[in-house]
């Protein structure tokens, strides 16, 4: 008797308007992606205690939930939660791209929240399957400063509104502003100003080619980093055998907030090669950053060679190996190198760090 009771009470209550269920979709999607990693260090400047290590390393796995509810008319409400696992530190966190938004089916979407911006434009195959993420040419093309300041944040831009197009056929752009990490208004007279961002990445696409420009301004707080300037051209090419081809170029300069003055000026560009064929795939990238035009013998050179092998369409292993050569008064290191790796992995001006990482990656 009691159980009927419980029944009917709560299909009562689910009957209530006021306690409807939630009648939006929600998928759940991500990865988890890990590496047993060598690092090491040539040309070691003197006093460091160690040149090599055995590690583990999080590829930055995730758990990604997409949120949508039909508002009709072609409308709909969307939000994001990309929280990112660290399978390593077991540490979790909302620090994807996180937002919420409109989309709509004839003028695109517009989201508020947290978004990656102009730094991941390069079309290198790097970060995905079980490749390692260390090895991808950002490491090298979203640095400037002798490779000690990250551009576009490297990572995502906080405080963000973007607006994505719909496809025009083979044409579609995003436009974004974001209000970055603003300081507080200060009192009067204080020498604070408002910093801000925008980012304008338009781009076509065909059935197996694509061809891209980013745009990047930023001016931050005082006090808050350099303001910067950043071009990014590029685009791929994928011939019927499994064979691609890209390449990007990039321009990116910092100036002193405070006075205007070049900071630094540099120049890099980057060739990304992979060939597939049934379960296998074969993956090379060349980066180079140019010499500086404030910096002193600022260059670098990076090579990233990756075999996978694909034992499911989920799931993959793979190994990588990958070498940076800095020029004496560079300091570039790997992408997330210090970030997920040990404190000794942090690279001084004229060190070539070095990795080899077996990788295993399972998407869902």
């Amino acid at each position: 008797m009691k159980k009927k009771l419980l029944v009917a009470a709560v299909a009562g209550a689910l009957a209530l308007p006021g306690i409807a269920l939630a009648q939006s979709a929600v998928t759940i999607t991500g990865n988890a992606k890990v590496g047993l990693e060598n690092i090491s260090i040539g040309s070691a400047a003197a006093g460091r205690a160690n040149t090599s290590e055995m590690r583990m390393v999080d590829n930055s796995s995730r758990i990604i939930f997409g949120v949508s509810e039909d508002l009709g008319g072609g409308l709909s409400a969307i939000a994001q939660y990309d929280m990112r696992a660290n399978l390593n530190s077991g540490a979790l966190s909302a620090s994807g791209n996180d937002w919420v938004g409109f989309k709509s089916t004839s003028w695109g979407s517009v989201t508020f929240g947290r978004r990656d911006l102009h730094y991941y434009h390069l079309d290198d195959t790097f970060p995905g399957g079980a490749s390692a993420l260390e090895a991808w040419s950002v490491s090298l093309l979203g640095y400037a400063g002798g490779g000690g300041s990250a551009i576009a944040y490297t990572t995502r831009t906080p405080n963000t509104i973007e607006y994505a197009s719909p496809k025009w056929g083979m044409f579609e752009f995003g436009l974004a502003w974001s209000a970055q990490n603003q300081n507080d208004l200060g009192a009067a007279g204080a020498t604070n100003r408002k910093g801000d961002a925008w980012n304008f990445a338009p781009q076509l696409r065909g059935s197996n080619w694509d061809v891209g420009y980013s745009y990047w301004n930023a001016k931050f707080d005082t006090g808050a980093g350099n303001d910067q300037r950043s071009d990014r051209l590029f685009g791929s090419y994928r011939f019927p055998q499994g064979f691609r081809v890209a390449l990007a170029w990039d321009r990116s300069r910092l100036n002193n907030p405070a006075t205007g003055a070049k900071v630094s000026e540099r120049r890099a560009w980057s060739l990304p090669l992979s060939y597939t064929t049934g379960p296998h795939t074969i993956q090379y990238t060349y980066s180079h950053a140019g010499t500086d035009d404030v910096i002193a013998n600022a260059s670098a050179r990076m090579d990233s060679l990756a075999y996978q092998y694909a034992l499911s369409k989920r799931t993959q292993v793979g190994v990588t190996y990958s070498r940076i050569n800095n020029d004496s008064g560079a300091n570039y290191n790997f992408f997330t190198g210090t970030a997920l790796g040990s404190a000794d992995a942090a690279i001084t001006a004229g060190e070539d760090p070095r990795i080899l990482q077996f990788t295993v990656n399972h998407s869902f």
